[in-house]
C-alpha cells in the first residue's frame, strides 16, 4: 500500500521526514529539463516503510500546488537523494537541500528501469509531451521504489570527509546547471536544414530558437563530457555548414582550450616539467622527430593504449612507462589502488 498526496490537507497530514530519496518525474523523460515540467514526486524516507506520491499534474489525481510542495520539501525534510542532482534543479532550485547519489558511485539502474508498462508507453508514445501523466501513477511508484532499493546501499556510502563529493555537489553541478539552463541560440532555418531527416525528434531540445544540451559528470575520468538528442556541442563539424547554424546571444562565442592538458597533467603526477613557454606538442614532436600533429596523435596512442616498445626509452615517455608499471605493481600487491 502506498499514498497519494493530492491535497493540501494531505500534504500537511505528513510529518516532517528526515534525509528522503526524491525522484522528480517530468511530463516525458525525452525532452530536455529545461523544456517539460513536472508530473509527480516520488518521495521516501530512507529509514521508512514506503514512499510517496505527490501529485502535481496527473489525469488520475487532483492536482497540489507547486509552490506549496516545494515549500513543504524545504521545510520538512534534511537531506534529499536524488540520481541527477544537475537535472532536478532544472525544477527545483534548491541546491543546498540536493544530494547527487551517483557522485558518489554510480548506480546500474538496468532492472530498476525495466517496468513493462512504462516501456510499453515510451515505445508507443515517444514524442508525447505528457507521456507520464497517462502512465498509471502506481506504475510510476513500483518503478521509483525499484530504484530505491537499488540506490540505497550506495546513498549509505556517504560520508562528511569525502571532499571530493562536496566539491562535485555543492559547486559543478551548480556551474553545469547554469550553463545547461541557458541553452543556445540558433539559426532556427539553418538548423532544421541541416538537421533534416538527422533528428527526428528535434522537439526534445530546441524550443523557440534555442537549443539545450546536457553535461554528464559522472565520467570515470570526472571530465564532463556532453550530449543530447544525438547533438554533442564538442564534435560539430567545421567543414560541412553544421557550426553555422549557431549564433551568439551578444557579439561572439568564445571557445577556451588548454594546451596540451593530458600531457601536462601526467608530466605533473611523473614528475616531468613542460616548459611553460613551449608548445606542449611540438616538443614532444621533436622528441619522437615527428611533426606537432603526428606528436599529438601518437602521444595519445601511447598514454591510453600502452608505450610502444620504441618509445620506451624516449623522455617523458619513459616515465609514463615506469609509473604504470609502479601502478600496477601496486595493485597486484595490494588488490586495489586508492587515486
Amino acid at each position: 500500500m502506498f499514498y497519494i498526496i493530492e491535497r493540501s490537507d494531505q500534504l500537511q497530514q505528513l510529518k516532517p521526514f528526515d534525509d528522503c530519496f526524491v525522484s522528480f518525474i517530468p511530463k516525458n523523460n525525452n525532452y530536455h529539463p529545461a523544456l517539460t515540467s513536472l508530473s509527480l514526486i516520488y518521495i521516501r524516507p530512507l529509514d521508512g516503510k514506503k514512499g510517496y506520491m505527490l501529485c502535481l499534474d496527473h489525469n488520475e489525481s487532483f492536482s497540489l500546488n507547486q509552490t506549496e510542495v516545494f515549500n513543504w520539501l524545504v521545510n520538512n525534510t534534511n537531506k534529499l537523494w536524488v540520481l541527477d542532482k544537475k537535472e532536478s534543479m532544472h525544477w527545483f532550485l534548491y541546491p543546498e537541500k540536493l544530494f547527487d547519489i551517483h557522485l558518489i558511485e554510480f548506480v546500474d539502474l538496468t532492472e530498476a528501469l525495466s517496468n513493462s508498462c512504462i516501456n510499453y508507453y515510451y515505445t508507443n508514445h515517444t514524442n508525447l509531451p505528457n507521456v507520464n501523466c497517462l502512465i498509471p501513477i502506481s506504475k510510476h511508484y513500483e518503478e521509483c521504489e525499484a530504484i530505491f532499493k537499488a540506490s540505497l546501499s550506495t546513498i549509505q556510502k556517504y560520508t562528511l570527509t569525502n571532499t571530493q563529493f562536496q566539491f562535485q555537489n555543492f559547486r559543478t553541478t551548480e556551474v553545469f546547471y547554469q550553463i545547461e539552463k541557458s541553452g543556445i541560440k540558433l539559426d532556427k532555418n539553418c538548423f532544421i536544414n541541416y538537421y533534416k531527416g538527422k533528428l527526428q525528434y528535434p522537439e526534445f531540445n530546441l524550443s523557440r530558437s534555442r537549443i539545450y544540451t546536457q553535461y554528464n559528470l559522472y565520467n570515470t575520468t570526472s571530465r564532463p563530457s556532453n550530449t543530447y538528442n544525438s547533438i554533442n556541442f564538442a564534435a560539430l563539424n567545421k567543414e560541412d555548414g553544421e557550426r553555422i547554424c549557431y549564433k551568439p546571444d551578444n557579439d561572439m562565442f568564445i571557445e577556451i582550450d588548454f594546451q596540451g592538458y593530458h600531457p601536462r597533467l601526467i608530466g605533473e603526477m611523473i614528475g616531468f616539467e613542460f616548459p611553460k613557454d613551449r608548445n606542449t606538442y611540438e616538443l614532444l614532436g621533436e622528441l619522437l622527430g615527428v611533426s606537432q600533429q603526428e606528436a599529438k596523435e601518437l602521444t595519445f596512442k601511447q598514454l591510453y593504449g600502452g608505450i610502444w616498445y620504441e618509445y620506451q626509452d624516449k623522455p617523458f615517455f619513459k616515465e609514463v612507462a615506469m609509473y604504470v608499471d609502479g601502478i600496477w605493481d601496486t595493485y597486484q600487491h595490494s588488490g586495489h589502488v586508492k587515486t
